[in-house]
């Protein structure tokens, strides 16, 4: 017994060269609901900016009840939105802020703007054009890394901050245990 324990120990203590800069153990990577009700508080702080952006326009007898300007102005203060916040911010936008919760990228060091013109730009226009296709962000209930649709085209995820920020020594410490009271 005190054999298999010293192996486990072992086997914890030499970790396998990583697929990607950013992989994070399974409990790291936010679920649906956080993410849900991240994206809930940005969609209503987005409909506060439309409001407020539309009210002042409207005062220059622009056709903002149109329903062609809506969709496209809208569209373009959802898009921006999430484009610049998630790209100035360091992978967050106010409702991720809220939540704790971050987007990395699996392929590399920092969000780049390609990956976030993807997962922010054309991912969020296709999922906003039709309600349908809302249902892209459900597969992030069902993956092991948590990622929807948009996640698999930009190659990236979603991620708690309190995980991150606890030292690799208690997580260690925690397998170890672990694996020690299943042999």
């Amino acid at each position: 017994m005190l054999f298999s324990q010293t192996k486990t120990l072992k086997n914890v203590a030499t970790n396998k060269k990583p697929k990607h800069p950013n992989q994070y153990p399974a409990d790291y990577y936010a679920g649906f609901w956080i993410r849900f009700w991240a994206f809930l508080v940005d969609v209503f702080l987005i409909a506060c900016m439309k409001g407020l952006i539309f009210t002042w326009l409207a005062r220059f007898n622009l056709p903002m009840e149109n329903p062609y300007v809506n969709f496209i102005g809208g569209s373009c203060i959802y898009l921006a939105y999430f484009i610049l916040l998630t790209r100035y911010n360091d992978g967050q936008t106010i409702g991720k802020m809220i939540f704790g919760i971050k987007v990395v990228s699996f392929t590399e060091k920092e969000l780049t703007w390609s990956t976030i013109l993807i997962r922010e730009g054309a991912m969020r226009f296709i999922f906003s054009v039709n309600p349908l296709f809302l249902l892209g962000y459900l597969v992030c209930a069902f993956t092991p890394d948590k990622t929807h649709i948009g996640d698999f085209f930009a190659q990236t995820g979603v991620v708690t901050l309190k995980m991150i920020r606890q030292p690799k020594k208690y997580h260690l410490a925690k397998q170890v245990k672990y694996e020690q009271t299943n042999i």
